[in-house]
């Protein structure tokens, strides 16, 4: 009988493996899209009785699925809110501003306006950061504190300053 929990185990991590190739297929076109890893490890016995309690297993078992986060290639588009992430760094989504427990993160900087005049993603998540309305002027530094503000873009164009050497 043991030998059909192996067949068995063996089987169903390879099914496993070729979902996880699919999903890649299927996904190869899609923005932000990391590609998978199947991983699986195999299982030895301890006894030599395969009804002794103390065995480990047979077969495989399962790993997960890994995924490489490394930046893909950056492609220029016709929406001036598009945006790319060079190096490390996610964009950070929300459903709600008030609800930190609903932020989400991904790599995808396809974005649009709201109604309202929010940048939104294709979910109509928020694109949330830091509120500098408090900076010191001539400052490029951030604000500390938590990024908690829906990212807008006024509906007129904004003053404009004359940028001076100091």
């Amino acid at each position: 009988m043991s030998k059909y929990t192996i067949a068995l185990a063996g089987l169903e991590n390879t099914s496993k493996a070729l979902e996880t190739v699919s999903n890649n297929i299927a996904n190869a076109n899609t923005v932000g899209y990391k590609a998978g890893q199947y991983l699986f490890a195999d299982q030895f016995i301890k006894a030599v009785n395969p009804a002794d309690a103390a065995r480990v297993g047979m077969g495989t078992q399962t790993q997960g699925v890994r995924r490489a986060m490394t930046q893909g290639t950056i492609n220029n588009s016709q929406n001036p809110l598009d945006m790319a992430i060079s190096g490390d760094g996610m964009f950070m989504l929300s459903k709600e501003a008030s609800d930190p427990a609903g932020t989400y993160f991904t790599r995808n900087g396809q974005f649009r306006l709201d109604n309202k005049g929010n940048i939104v993603n294709e979910n109509g998540m928020y694109l949330m950061g830091f509120d500098i309305k408090d900076h010191t002027a001539g400052s490029l530094s951030a604000v500390p504190g938590s990024a908690d503000t829906r990212m807008t873009l006024p509906p007129t164009e904004m003053f404009q300053a004359q940028t001076t050497q100091s």
